[in-house]
Parts: C-alpha cells; structure tokens; sequence
C-alpha cells in the first residue's frame, strides 16, 4: 500500500510531466528540501525551477535569481543571471523578487547603480514599507524561510 508521501509525489509528478508550472516549481523546492519522501537534489531541483521559469512561474523565476545572487543549488554566483530573473518574477508580480529588485536598487548591488527612484517603485510594489523591512530583518524571518514553510509538505 504506498503511503501518503508517495501519492502525493506521484500526483505531482504526474502534473509536473503534464505541464502544470506550480507542480513542476513545487517538485523543485521539494527537491532542495529533500520533502515529499524526496532526497535532496539540486540537479533535479534546477531541472523543474528552469522548467517552470521559461513559462513564466514566477515563483521559478524568483528561487532561480536567489540561486544565482547567493551561488546554491549548484550554481556559479551570477549577478547578471541573478537581476534577470529577478527582473522576470518581479514583473510577474512575484512579492519576493520585486523585494530583492527594490533592495538592489536602493543598495546598488547586483550591479546596478543606485536608483532610489526604482527602488521605492519596486518596494512599493511588494507591499514593503522601511519599517516592514526592519520588522524582517529584526525577527530573522527571510524570504526563503517563509517559502520553504509555504512549499513543504512533510
């Protein structure tokens, strides 16, 4: 009788293979997580992050500018791949990406230059305010901890 992780993963499995973008991003957290009875894989979790990415999921697109900005999941730190799909997700109307976009603005990392302009656009965007953004920083809560609660199953 296959347990409950199994169905799970065979379900998404089978919607990943059939196309369906959340499935194809959620088996790629699943698999830098090593959740869903998964072990850990950044091959395979770069696999399905690109596979959404080009489609345009923007959850993809956002966890493939943080693997290239931080240099994880198997991948050579690239800032100029980083702020492209930073850029992608963020026009997608990703939250975590227009958050990275903004901060990269008003600190001018990821070369680019400083543009105080762009960076408020892009933080308003996200919802931030600087007093939302001490509040974060303060309780250590990052973005990719609150993906990883909002992605794994088990």
């Amino acid at each position: 009788m296959a347990t409950d992780l199994e169905v799970a993963l065979s379900c998404y499995q089978d919607s990943a293979d059939g196309g369906d973008l959340d499935a194809q991003c959620r088996l790629g957290f699943a698999y830098v997580y090593g959740s869903l009875g998964l072990k850990i894989d950044f091959d395979m979790a770069l696999r399905w992050f690109k596979k959404a990415a080009a489609c345009g999921h923007s959850t993809s697109q956002w966890r493939l500018g943080v693997a290239y900005e931080d240099g994880d999941l198997g991948v050579v730190t690239n800032f100029k791949m980083a702020l492209m799909w930073f850029k992608e997700a963020a026009v997608g109307g990703d939250d975590d990406a227009q958050r990275r976009l903004g901060r990269a603005y008003r600190d001018g990392t990821l070369g680019l230059e400083t543009d105080l302009e762009a960076a408020t656009m892009w933080l308003q965007e996200a919802g931030d305010s600087e007093d939302d953004e001490e509040e974060e920083e303060e309780e250590g809560h990052g973005e990719e901890e609150a993906d990883r609660e909002l992605w794994e199953l088990d």
